[in-house]
């Protein structure tokens, strides 16, 4: 919480310096998109797949480098929100998994998280955006 209000402050005094060009707007809103995604994780993923993003050994996958996630982006959103169960490979290791969604979370909070994930660790996936995750969702099986 406190990141995102440092985060709006800053987006504040950027836009009230005369700052106020599109770029100076995408870059504090990717910002906040980052630091409310951190967030999320901390909340939400922290307690299997760990601060440093590397999971628990052959327990719960890494997200930090996953080939698995960042191959697939939208198959991430899916499990996220819908949950996964059964075998998968990431990084050349197999992991046996279940997986609970996050049915409660909106897809602006998704592309929050995946902002985070995304850009976390070493991964520089970008920034989702509420529009992404709504038409990925719409796919999920």
């Amino acid at each position: 919480m406190k990141n995102l209000i440092i985060s709006s402050l800053l987006t504040f005094l950027l836009i009230s310096c005369g700052q106020n060009t599109e770029s100076t707007k995408k870059k504090a809103f990717e910002m906040r998109s980052y630091l409310a995604g951190k967030h999320l994780y901390k909340v939400n993923c922290i307690n299997c797949h760990k601060a440093d993003g590397k999971g628990q050994g052959r327990l719960y996958p890494p997200l930090a480098q996953s080939d698995y996630f960042l191959d697939n982006p939208d198959r991430a959103i899916c499990i996220t929100k819908h949950g996964l169960k059964g075998k998968i490979m990431v990084n050349d290791q197999d992991y046996e998994i279940t997986m609970l969604g996050f049915k409660e979370l909106g897809s602006q909070d998704i592309a929050d998280l995946m902002t985070y994930i995304g850009n976390a660790w070493g991964n520089n996936l970008g920034t989702f955006s509420k529009e992404k995750v709504d038409e990925v969702l719409k796919d999920c099986k």
